[in-house]
């Protein structure tokens, strides 16, 4: 969701020293990503995906097989969200202000995002990058619609 992706995909992979490097086994992947989705509303749509990938890992696994590679120019690590990445910035583009705020309505265990419109401080909840209702909001690649928001007590981080 960080990246504005459309589908979603589960590794089983070998373990080594570092997190998610290990040879892969099997990959499935084109879960497709909803817009905006909950962790508890994903989980029910990748759960079978993940059964069947463990049952097909552990076959191979049983039968000796090694695994592929990992290609180190097409991983990516996300990270963790700090507080930092729970305030809006508006020098951002609009694409990347719209995917934090997916991320956020997903969960990332920390309160956000949060961002100054018309003078008020809000916590963003939902926005859109076509025209809809809400309150538009100009950034530097085109307009973003705030199409749900909550105001916050005090200030932000």
């Amino acid at each position: 969701m960080r990246n504005g992706d459309g589908s979603i995909g589960v590794t089983a992979h070998w373990m080594d020293e570092r997190i998610d490097t290990g040879s892969i086994i099997v990959q499935h992947d084109g879960i497709p990503l909803p817009e905006y989705v909950r962790f508890d509303e994903l989980w029910h749509d990748v759960a079978p995906t993940i059964r069947a990938l463990v049952a097909e890992a552990a076959t191979l696994a049983a039968d000796g097989y090694g695994g592929v590679p990992q290609d180190e120019n097409k991983a990516t690590y996300a990270g963790m969200f700090t507080a930092e990445d729970s305030t809006i910035n508006w020098s951002w583009p609009s694409h990347d202000v719209h995917n934090l705020v997916r991320a956020f309505h997903f969960g990332t265990g920390i309160p956000g995002p949060f961002a100054t419109i018309d003078g008020e401080h809000v916590r963003v909840l939902r926005t859109r990058l076509t025209p809809g209702s809400g309150t538009r909001v100009e950034l530097p690649d085109g307009p973003l619609w705030i199409e749900e928001a909550e105001p916050v007590a005090q200030r932000f981080p």
